[in-house]
């Protein structure tokens, strides 16, 4: 799967990279006003574009998207093919990242909004050397309870940001919540929060990632 990126590099040095999946039907340019909002020194952020392909729950209508979605079921709506050909190519960027850039794994984070942050789940969390950590906004576990099996021990103790809208209609609260007690409940390390807010990101829930980036950059 060929991926568009977008870079944005900060001012000196770079000791870290943040990359960057955005929700289905949007690009990479979506979120990388973030960049410059968490202004945060040394660290590099990658925003990759996935291709366009029909979805099926839109009537076959192409548009960016890391896998089709088949129904409105959350425990079988995501394509598992398309899935794992998305995982293969985030891992090939991470590891771009590692050769070209010289970043070592445990100072790469996996971050994603909605089909997204599907995606940061199940990168990081398969994902065969330890990173830094991973953020999931306003998304859920891909493959429901498979997502949580043959999980990587090398990222046992990645810690994990996990934040969702209360009022969210397209992803609902619970979804959310169902892959935050699984994790909890395998013993990962997750800071959990749940906002006054739709299907979007908020002001606070920025605030508060940033927080968490600050104390681990």
């Amino acid at each position: 799967m060929s991926l568009s990126i977008i870079e944005r590099n900060p001012n000196g040095p770079i000791n870290y990279s943040v990359i960057c999946l955005h929700g289905l039907g949007a690009s990479g340019y979506d979120l990388a006003p973030l960049a410059q909002t968490f202004n945060l020194q040394g660290v590099r952020f990658v925003f990759p574009t996935a291709p366009a392909m029909p979805i099926t729950m839109n009537q076959g209508v192409e548009m960016p998207a890391w896998y089709d979605i088949k129904n409105l079921n959350f425990n079988s709506r995501a394509h598992q093919p398309d899935l794992v050909d998305s995982i293969e190519s985030v891992h090939a960027l991470i590891a771009d990242e590692q050769s070209k850039q010289g970043i070592a794994p445990e100072n790469i984070f996996v971050m994603g909004f909605s089909q997204g942050g599907a995606m940061a789940l199940e990168v990081g969390l398969h994902y065969s050397q330890q990173l830094a950590g991973i953020v999931s906004l306003s998304a859920y576990a891909p493959r429901a309870e498979a997502t949580f099996e043959n999980l990587s021990s090398t990222n046992k103790g990645t810690p994990l940001f996990q934040a969702h809208g209360k009022q969210d209609s397209v992803v609902p609260l619970s979804a959310g919540e169902f892959a935050k007690d699984k994790l909890l409940a395998l013993g990962y390390s997750l800071e959990w929060r749940a906002y006054d807010m739709a299907h979007e990101i908020c002001i606070a829930e920025i605030s508060d990632i940033k927080q968490w980036f600050s104390t681990r950059v």
